[in-house]
């Protein structure tokens, strides 16, 4: 199992207090939008099924989510904290194709 801290092994030019999120449209939501906060599951042409809850206190987020590819694994976890991979180069692909987003709480 792969461990990768936020702050360390990705998200490092986010400041601390920041809130650092799986973007809402890995789960087919548009971030201009209110989002219902509760579990969302999304398929993508790439390959990627993704799980993840989405969170909203003025403002909507995803948190915990789980990511699954028949080729490339599992990838699971919170980009604000920590994500955890069947191997590296599945996290790799997958912080590729769904970066994370940040945003300043203080600022809601």
């Amino acid at each position: 199992m792969i461990y990768k801290k936020r702050g360390i092994d990705y998200a490092n030019n986010v400041q601390k207090d920041d809130i650092v999120s799986l973007p809402l449209s890995a789960v087919g939501l548009d971030e201009e939008k209110d989002n219902t906060p509760g579990h969302y599951t999304f398929q993508h042409s790439n390959g990627w099924c993704i799980i993840a809850e989405v969170v909203e206190d003025y403002f909507s987020w995803c948190e915990d989510f789980i990511a699954i590819h028949t080729k490339h694994g599992t990838v699971f976890g919170n980009y604000n904290s920590a994500l955890y991979s069947d191997n590296n180069e599945s996290l790799i692909e997958f912080i590729k194709e769904y970066p994370p987003v940040s945003f300043d709480p203080a600022e809601i």
